[in-house]
């Protein structure tokens, strides 16, 4: 009927799952936690379960993004009650619902544009089943637009805005790895407070690389110079 992807673990969410979809015979209602792709553990918690009717306006499901550009997205989902209409409302990830911009469609998919590039937005779309009847929100869908490449000097990251641990680093910066792990990554060793970039490479011969983003053609590199705070953990690092 629904499957559920967290966006964040260790945090509880309200769950809303409408069985409208369904065409059998069936007189259960069953949960399902499964292990998927290369876990090897599926932890998952569920309480205060409730079935009671559904609302005459269903909420559209299956909400999902494609073509994401640096200032556009086009949004689809799967509409499992009878409304013609829908109201799409997004804004930067974390905004509260209602105070984001809003957009009517007319159709199952859409596209939003006027986003700004390298930046994580949150998505929802709900019917309007006419009458001033609306349906709650679909689930949250969160995306990040595609990176800009550089126009302007100069470039500066102190890698102290994104948080630290071993799955953190800057979006628009990509990386080539060699040594079986994640790095780098940002740690909390730092120069300037919370993080920095962290590289570690265990075996002989094995590498991290740490890319930046585009430089955009206007700016050839061999006309610039990088500096930075450097530390090393051994007199051969």
């Amino acid at each position: 009927i629904d499957t559920l992807s967290l966006p964040a673990a260790s945090t509880w969410y309200d769950a809303n799952v409408y069985l409208a979809p369904y065409q059998g015979t069936g007189r259960y209602v069953a949960l399902k936690n499964m292990c998927l792709g290369t876990a090897t553990t599926a932890y998952a918690y569920v309480d205060d379960f409730v079935i009671e009717e559904a609302p005459s306006c269903l909420p559209p499901q299956n909400l999902t993004a494609t073509n994401v550009t640096t200032n556009s997205v086009d949004l689809s989902w799967t509409e499992i009650g009878n409304a013609t209409a829908w109201v799409v409302e997004y804004g930067p990830t974390g905004f509260t619902v209602g105070t984001g911009t809003t957009e009517p469609a007319y159709s199952t998919s859409t596209t939003i544009s006027g986003l700004t590039a390298s930046t994580a937005y949150d998505f929802y779309v709900k019917s309007d089943c006419g009458g001033g009847d609306e349906s709650a929100n679909s689930n949250v869908l969160t995306i990040m637009t595609a990176c800009d490449a550089i126009t302007t000097l100069p470039f500066e990251d102190s890698f102290d805005t994104y948080g630290t641990g071993s799955t953190i680093y800057p979006a628009c910066w990509s990386k080539i790895n060699t040594y079986s792990s994640d790095r780098p990554y940002i740690n909390t060793t730092n120069y300037s407070a919370p993080g920095a970039m962290y590289f570690y490479a265990g075996t002989s011969g094995t590498y991290n690389i740490a890319i930046t983003p585009l430089f955009d053609a206007s700016i050839p590199v061999n006309t610039l110079q990088a500096t930075f705070m450097y530390k090393g953990s051994g007199s051969n690092d």
